[in-house]
């Protein structure tokens, strides 16, 4: 996705929520459109400003860590990031030698909900055919 700086605070952001592609003129970053995080954003750098590159790394390394096991029993738990229930199965009709296993079993495990960590970022996400 490609870079674009915000027109009101002149911060990058590359985002798939991004007008870049000729939609609109509102060349404006997330939170500026939303109005919230850039509060937050400012009290991070500041925090994260004094540490190296190796304690940045070990800390977001932590914090990956803990959303990927936050993540996965949020998915055992069958719920959806706002709190809400997956939708239901769709009932099925008995057939003999099939078992209904629980869902998203195998997205959930550290084999495919994987964690990437760097001195600049932490990132969640799924890896391999699921």
């Amino acid at each position: 996705m490609p870079i674009f700086d915000c027109s009101e605070c002149g911060c990058a952001e590359n985002t798939a929520m991004a007008p870049w592609y000729g939609l609109d003129n509102d060349v404006r970053c997330t939170q500026c459109k939303r109005g919230e995080w850039h509060a937050v954003n400012d009290w991070l750098n500041a925090a994260l400003a004094p540490l190296g590159p190796a304690q940045r790394h070990r800390l977001f390394r932590a914090i990956a860590q803990h959303l990927q096991k936050s993540q996965g029993q949020r998915i055992a738990a069958q719920q959806n990031p706002d709190g809400s229930a997956f939708e239901a199965r769709k009932p099925r009709q008995k057939q003999k030698g099939i078992r209904q296993r629980a869902m998203f079993a195998r997205i959930r495990n550290r084999k495919h909900l994987k964690y990437r960590s760097s001195p600049s970022e932490a990132a969640v996400g799924f890896s391999g055919r699921i």
